[in-house]
C-alpha cells in the first residue's frame, strides 16, 4: 500500500501545472489533503466540466462498551478510491460579483462513485481467522463547491444522496444495500505551479 501511494504521489506530482484558464472555463487542478490523507487530480474534458479521481487513506474511530468485557475503542485508516463527473455552473455570477474563479474555486453538481475497503475490528483476536474484511461501494449524486485560495489552501464540501453496497467476509459472505445521505468535506493545498507575474512595463 505504502509503495502504491508514493507512486500515485509522483503520477499527480507530474501532472501540476499553473492555473492559467481560458476565459470563462476551468482547468486542471492537483489537490493533496490532510484531514483524510490523499490526492486527488481534477482533468478538464469540456467547458465547465471535469472528471474528478481521488485516492487516499479514510480516517474511521470507533468504541465499544459491555459490561463483560470493558471499553474497546479503535482508531484505523482506511484505503478508498473514487472517481466522479463535475458541472461547474456559476463562473458568471461569481466572475460578475468579483470573486476567485482560479483552479475552479465554484459551485458544481456531480455524480460519482467511491470505493473503501477496512477490517472489522469485531473479528479480530479468537475469530481472526474468520475474516471481518468489508467494503463499501456507493454511488451517488451530489451538489458540491470548491474553494482553492490564493495561499493555497483548498476547501472542498458535497452533499447529497447515494446508492451502497456493502459486502462483509467473515464466517460467510454477506451484501446489503440500500439509499443513503451521501456527503463529503476534505481540506488540503491545491499544488499547481502558481501563474507568473506579468513582466514589468519598460
Amino acid at each position: 500500500m505504502r509503495k502504491l501511494f508514493l507512486s500515485g504521489l509522483v503520477l499527480f506530482g507530474s501532472l501540476s501545472f499553473a492555473c492559467a484558464q481560458e476565459k470563462g472555463d476551468i482547468t486542471d487542478v492537483t489537490r493533496a489533503t490532510f484531514l483524510a490523507p490523499g490526492l486527488s487530480y481534477e482533468k478538464r474534458i469540456g467547458r465547465l466540466q471535469s472528471l474528478a479521481a481521488e485516492g487516499g487513506l479514510g480516517v474511521s474511530a470507533s468504541y465499544s462498551y459491555s459490561s463483560s468485557q470493558g471499553s474497546e475503542a479503535a482508531f484505523d485508516l482506511n484505503p478508498y478510491v473514487s472517481i466522479g463527473y463535475r458541472y461547474y455552473y456559476n463562473y458568471e455570477a461569481r466572475t460578475k460579483k468579483g470573486k476567485r474563479t482560479a483552479c475552479n474555486s465554484l459551485n458544481y453538481l456531480t455524480a460519482m462513485t467511491s470505493v473503501s475497503w477496512w477490517r472489522d475490528q469485531r473479528y479480530e483476536g479468537l475469530f481472526a481467522d474468520a475474516g471481518g474484511q468489508r467494503s463499501a461501494t456507493i454511488i451517488a449524486a451530489l451538489w458540491g463547491m470548491q474553494r482553492n485560495y490564493p495561499k493555497r489552501f483548498s476547501l472542498n464540501f458535497a452533499l447529497g444522496v447515494g446508492y451502497y453496497f456493502l459486502n462483509t467476509r467473515a464466517f460467510y459472505n454477506e451484501t446489503t444495500s440500500g439509499f443513503t445521505p451521501a456527503g463529503s468535506f476534505s481540506l488540503g493545498f491545491w499544488l499547481n505551479r502558481r501563474k507568473d507575474p506579468p513582466a514589468p512595463r519598460s
